[in-house]
């Protein structure tokens, strides 16, 4: 019988417990939108920029890319670059820009596709 007591005490201590600290958090603004507001909206900025970069710097490897393969003087070395272009632009070709596509399509015509 005392342990039976002794559990529904120790889930009534608990569930006060929690009450407690749910109103603490609240009367400090700690459960409120006003408090991660600023902190979601700095993430969703830093995940903007990440995107914007990443997508220039996709371009740009694939112009890095694009520049050997026209500056590559034998023919293997163009359909390796060709093919690294190819899967570049395959991957990434939702965000490619029009220069990078431009060389997506030279690099499938190098390769025949």
């Amino acid at each position: 019988m005392k342990t039976v007591l002794g559990w529904f005490a120790a889930v009534a201590v608990g569930l006060l417990a929690m009450i407690a600290l749910s109103w603490v958090l609240n009367a400090a603004g700690l459960a409120s939108f006003k408090f991660w507001a600023p902190r979601y909206e700095e993430a969703r900025r830093q995940v903007t920029q990440q995107s914007i970069r990443r997508q220039e710097g996709v371009s740009e490897g694939i112009g890095a890319l694009c520049m050997n393969m026209r500056l590559a003087t034998d023919d293997p070395s163009k359909k390796a670059f060709a093919h690294l272009i190819v899967q570049q632009g395959v991957a990434n070709n939702t965000i490619l820009d029009s220069e990078a596509q431009g060389c997506v399509t030279d690099a499938q015509r190098t390769l025949g596709l």
